[in-house]
């Protein structure tokens, strides 16, 4: 992702903005860890999430918590897993904003979908797989936040669940 944890305030890539960039309570990631420890590391997580996220339809923000039953099953201390999300800032209000606008997106689609008169059941089911595969490719920006959405509409479809 090219906004730097928060740091700039535009990415000529996407046209992505990040809000407010010069105050403290947006910046993220790495840009906000700098060398506090501990994190999770990102590439030894288990396929499914550690986390659960909670929308807050009002403020349009989508934030994370800490799944402790997820967090057990995979042997990770739910400990590590709050001190990630805080260490990394990943309830800012810039990634929460964009966490939402990412949920709103895929619940639209899956919805449309669902309520399409013309497609069968098994249309419907052909056609939820391609919105699962497109949403949860390797290169896909907020890919936590898809397959929370995912695994809560389309339990019996999702991966990793």
């Amino acid at each position: 992702m090219c906004c730097n944890g928060g740091t700039v305030s535009y990415c000529k890539d996407d046209g992505a903005f990040s809000n407010d960039p010069d105050k403290k309570t947006n910046i993220s990631c790495g840009a906000k860890k700098g060398d506090k420890e501990p994190c999770l590391n990102p590439y030894t997580l288990p396929e499914y999430s550690l986390f659960r996220a909670q929308a807050d339809t009002t403020n349009e923000l989508l934030s994370f918590s800490v799944d402790e039953d997820a967090c057990a099953k995979a042997t990770i201390p739910a400990e590590l897993a709050k001190g990630t999300i805080t260490n990394l800032n990943l309830n800012c209000p810039r990634l929460s904003r964009a966490r939402y606008g990412v949920w709103v997106t895929i619940n639209k689609e899956i919805d449309e979908i669902s309520e399409d008169p013309d497609l069968s059941e098994d249309e419907k089911d052909e056609e939820f797989k391609s919105l699962i595969k497109k949403h949860l490719s390797p290169d896909v920006q907020f890919y936590t936040t898809a397959l929370l959405c995912i695994c809560y509409q389309l339990p019996d479809l999702a991966p990793h669940n």
